[in-house]
């Protein structure tokens, strides 16, 4: 599998924020004025949820998600984000300034017409050499409809299942499979060709993740670059060869018989190496796993990708500006 044979594009999938009003208003008037302001159908359906409501269904604190396809293209940018915001402000005040919440990123790679790569074949390699710091590498199984974990010895990824890395819960959760479906609108699901499948692989920052990521904040959104997620949420490792490793053919029979017996492979994740070496040689607990080394294509894949996202998000945005509106500094 080269890079010829497929695309690549990175997206904003959904951003969620969240609003703190100055009084009480209804969840059907801010979709209302969203809608109006980035000029959408009358028949959009903006996500909107109370946090805070009253018998009246009123609040004073909403979860506000954009989602990507509701926008042209289907690709989210900052500039519409803060029209939306800004025509907010001028009905109903911020009694705060507006913060992310949680926010979803993803890589799509879409076989080219006429190449022999499938999107089960990328899943694989995906799945098989994505390595992040999160729990229970876990693979849906359509026969069984169970998703087992992986980190059981003998299991072996597959191409046609959703492969999970992280709970839907956890700060930072990850998924991978294969995109056979589209979302028109709020409540309609579409097929999508077998010539428009494609694979994605997405991160899900929620909780305490945004403010690490340093994705807080209006003005850190907009001058966010998307490339900073390559090290620890894209970051893809490749099983080292025997030979890298060994300097005898005895060290060489040692390593494979230790791989054998913890079943270590990329055919179960580059997570079944953590077991190996664990720790150096002055008892630091490794970060990266000794037997593997980094995917410089994917890496270098993800990363561009992720810069021409960089450049699509601040389109319209001046570079390193604060995000000023009617309501102030953001």
């Amino acid at each position: 599998m080269n890079d010829n044979t497929y695309s690549v594009k990175a997206g904003v999938d959904w951003i969620e924020l969240t609003l703190k009003m100055s009084r009480m208003t209804r969840f059907d008037k801010l979709q209302r004025i969203i809608c109006e302001s980035l000029n959408f159908p009358n028949d959009s359906k903006i996500w909107v949820k109370p946090q805070n409501p009253c018998e009246s269904n009123a609040a004073t604190v909403f979860a506000v998600r954009f989602q990507a396809h509701t926008f042209p293209k289907a690709q989210i940018a900052f500039s519409p984000i803060q029209s939306a915001l800004d025509a907010i402000a001028k009905e109903i005040p911020f009694d705060q300034a507006p913060t992310v919440s949680a926010i979803e990123v993803s890589l799509d790679f879409k076989p080219k017409g006429g190449s022999d790569v499938t999107c089960a074949e990328i899943l694989l390699r995906l799945a098989g050499r994505h390595f992040a710091e999160g729990n229970n590498p876990r693979q849906y199984n359509s026969d069984s409809k169970k998703t087992p974990t992986l980190q059981q010895r003998g299991m072996r990824l597959q191409g046609d299942g959703t492969y999970y890395l992280g709970n839907r819960k956890d700060s930072v959760c990850w998924k991978a499979y294969v995109k056979k479906t589209d979302q028109r609108n709020k409540d309609e699901m579409a097929n999508l060709p077998q010539s428009e499948w494609k694979t994605r692989i997405e991160v899900t920052l929620q909780h305490h993740a945004p403010i690490d990521f340093k994705l807080h904040t209006l003005t850190q959104l907009a001058n966010f670059h998307f490339e900073t997620l390559t090290k620890d949420l894209f970051n893809f490792r490749m099983e080292r060869n025997v030979s890298e490793m060994a300097g005898s053919p005895f060290t060489d029979m040692v390593i494979s018989k230790q791989r054998s017996i913890s079943d270590a492979t990329e055919g179960r994740g580059v997570h079944s190496f953590t077991a190996l070496s664990p720790k150096d040689k002055r008892g630091r607990v490794r970060k990266l796993p000794k037997h593997t080394k980094r995917d410089d294509r994917l890496c270098r894949i993800a990363d561009s990708s992720l810069r021409k996202l960089t450049g699509h998000w601040r389109k319209g945005f001046p570079k390193a500006a604060n995000v000023t509106s009617l309501w102030g500094t953001w």
